[in-house]
């Protein structure tokens, strides 16, 4: 169903999202996903070292992109 889909779509981009960042910033980096927002996902860094600065989520978007294109 539509609603199953999205429900899909929406943990793979999570597990991408978590790997990108990780990737990014080293093992050490925990993201943390809290709930949805409409179709929205409101995260964050569990220990704040990293800055979710512009700079720092773009970083994680190319690095997202970058795995999304393997496959």
């Amino acid at each position: 169903t539509h609603v199953e889909g999205f429900r899909v779509y929406t943990r793979a981009l999570s597990m991408i999202l978590i790997k990108a960042a990780k990737d990014v910033f080293g093992k050490e980096c925990d993201i943390v996903i809290e709930n949805s927002l409409k179709k929205n996902l409101y995260c964050e860094f569990v220990d704040k070292i990293i800055p979710a600065t512009e700079e720092n989520l773009n970083k994680i978007e190319q690095r997202m992109r970058e795995i999304i294109s393997l496959d």
